[in-house]
C-alpha cells in the first residue's frame, strides 16, 4: 500500500487492515497449496482461523461506515448561534483563534491543523494535533477541540525531505469550509460561592479583625462574628454578578461523552456518506467471503478427518 493509500485509512481500522490483508494472501496460497495436495489440516485450521478473523474485520468495517453514515445523514444542520445543547452538526468556515498559539506543519505552512501521513510527528501522529480552532458562520460561533475526532480532510500535501524521504501531511486551514458533527455546548462562568466567601474570611481574620471589632476587645463576640460572615457573603454576591454581567457566552464543539460519533471535514456531506458508504459495502464483502472461507475450511477439516 502507497503512502498517499494508507492516508485514506483512519488509524482504528490499521488492525482490521493488516488482518485482513494477511487473511487474503493466506487464502491465495490455501488455493495454490489445497489443489495440489501439500497443505493438511494444520494449514486448514490456520486458514480457517483468517477466515474468521476476516469475517470479523468485516463486521467492523459494515458497523463502523453505517453508525458514521446514519449520523451524518439523520442530524439536521443547525446554525451555530441557534444550535441547542447536545449532539448536533454545523457547518461554517474555520479561523484560528486568536488567544491559542499559531499552529505550523512540519514545513512551516501555518495552518489550524494537520496529521502525519506514513510516520508519527510528536503533535500531529494518530488522531492529528489537538489545538483548538474556531468554526462560525453568519449567526455566530464556536470553539473545536479536535482531540478523537475523525477528520476527513482533503488538504493533503506531499513532498519529500534532504534525505529523500517521503512525507505527507492532512491539513485544515484558516478559510476552509468545516463541517462538524459532535457534542455542542455553551461554557458558563465558574464562580466559587463558598470559596469565595472562605477566601474573604481567611483574609480578614489574617488582617487582625480590627475591621469588625466593634467594641475594641481583641476579639470577636457571636454578633460581630455573626457581621463578619454577613459581610463576606455580601461582598461575594457582589462579585458573583460581576462576573456573570462581564461573561460572554462562549460555544464549545466536542468529542460527545456517549459514544457518538465525532466527524470533523472540510469535505461535502455527499463526499462524507459515499466515503462511510464504502466502508459499509467492503464490510459486506469481507464478512461473506471470510464466513465462506471459515465453513468451506470445516468442511475439508470434516472430510479431512
Amino acid at each position: 500500500m502507497s503512502l498517499e493509500d494508507s492516508a485514506r485509512f483512519d488509524p482504528a481500522q490499521a488492525w482490521a487492515w493488516v488482518m485482513s490483508t494477511t487473511a487474503v494472501a493466506a487464502g491465495s496460497l490455501a488455493w495454490i497449496g489445497l489443489d495440489r495436495g501439500y497443505w493438511e489440516r494444520v494449514e486448514l485450521g490456520i486458514l480457517a482461523a483468517y477466515s474468521v478473523a476476516l469475517a470479523t474485520a468485516g463486521l467492523y468495517w459494515l458497523f463502523y461506515g453505517f453508525k458514521r453514515r446514519r449520523a451524518v445523514e439523520d442530524v439536521p444542520t443547525s446554525r451555530i448561534g441557534a444550535a441547542a445543547q447536545g449532539y448536533v452538526e454545523v457547518s461554517g468556515e474555520a479561523f484560528r483563534l486568536p488567544e491559542v498559539e499559531p499552529l505550523f506543519s512540519r514545513d512551516g505552512v501555518p495552518c489550524l491543523w494537520y496529521r502525519t501521513v506514513g510516520d508519527v510527528a510528536p503533535e500531529a501522529g494518530m488522531d492529528g494535533t489537538h489545538k483548538p480552532f474556531g468554526i462560525r458562520d453568519r449567526t455566530g460561533a464556536a470553539i473545536v477541540f479536535p482531540q478523537g475526532a475523525l477528520v476527513a480532510a482533503i488538504n493533503r500535501h506531499k513532498w519529500r525531505g534532504l534525505g529523500g524521504e517521503r512525507f505527507a501531511e492532512d491539513r485544515i486551514f484558516a478559510g476552509d469550509e468545516l463541517y462538524v458533527l459532535g457534542e455542542f455546548g455553551t461554557g458558563e462562568p465558574k464562580f466559587e460561592f463558598e470559596a469565595e466567601v472562605a477566601e474573604r474570611l481567611r483574609r480578614w481574620r489574617a488582617a487582625g479583625l480590627v475591621r469588625f471589632d466593634a467594641n475594641r476587645d481583641g476579639e470577636l463576640d457571636s454578633a460581630e462574628d455573626w457581621a463578619m460572615r454577613m459581610q463576606a457573603v455580601r461582598e461575594a454576591e457582589r462579585a458573583e454578578r460581576e462576573v456573570l454581567a462581564g461573561h460572554t457566552p462562549v460555544n464549545l464543539l466536542s468529542r460527545p461523552g456517549d459514544g457518538r460519533s465525532f466527524v470533523i471535514a472540510t469535505r461535502s456531506q455527499a463526499s462524507l456518506r459515499a466515503r462511510f458508504r464504502a466502508w459499509e459495502i467492503a464490510g459486506i464483502g469481507a464478512f461473506l467471503v471470510g464466513a465462506w472461507g471459515a465453513a468451506w475450511c470445516g468442511l475439508r477439516l470434516g472430510v479431512a478427518g
